[in-house]
């Protein structure tokens, strides 16, 4: 896929007036600005089967796979040179799903993997910029459902079982600039249907 132009976060100079109205200098503003384009190629594999010819009660166990490498270029360049990737577009992404779905009883076990993603960009360095990366992450998320009476069920779920982090780096893996916390979430609930 051809991109001819895209958002991205990029820096901009703003000139900002003084308490008096008068524009004395230029700072740097972080902001959304208009990407120069570039390209995503790649392919997705999907597998999907419900284990239905096992014996019970094993029988009620299933799973869903999907595995995607899109790795991509835009006209955006490092400190090296070296050109980047369009931003948020993770080259390697996946997602693995088993369940357990018998009866009244519904369970689900899900892990969704992004390989490091670019970020941002920060102020020019010469030809290039720094890029800012958010590291790879793998998040675990946890279903339970019981049917106790027709159309009538209690539930739970826990999202981020493991409580992943995401840590934002500049140029370099070991120099963290910024880490995004995300606590595990616990949801309990009651379906109705009418």
């Amino acid at each position: 896929m051809v991109i001819e132009s895209f958002v991205e976060n990029g820096i901009v100079m703003q000139g900002l007036p003084d308490i008096d109205g008068v524009i004395r200098r230029e700072v740097p503003v972080t902001t959304e600005i208009n990407g120069q384009g570039g390209d995503i190629k790649g392919f997705e594999v999907v597998y999907q089967q419900a284990f239905d010819f096992l014996p019970a009660p094993f029988d009620g166990l299933g799973t869903s796979v999907n595995f995607t490498y899109a790795p991509s270029d835009s006209a955006n360049v490092d400190v090296y040179g070296k050109s980047l990737p369009i931003q948020d577009n993770s080259e390697k992404s996946a997602n693995a799903v088993l369940w357990y779905e018998k009866g009244p009883l519904q369970l689900r076990l899900a892990a969704n993997y992004r390989s490091d993603r670019l970020d941002s960009l920060s102020s020019p360095m010469g030809e290039g910029v720094v890029p800012f990366w958010t590291d790879s992450t793998l998040y675990f998320d946890m279903y339970a459902g019981y049917e106790f009476a027709e159309d009538m069920s209690i539930y739970t779920s826990v999202s981020n079982l493991t409580e992943e982090k995401e840590d934002i780096y500049a140029q370099w893996s070991d120099h963290v600039i910024t880490q995004n916390i995300f606590e595990r979430r616990i949801t309990f609930g009651i379906r109705t249907r009418f």
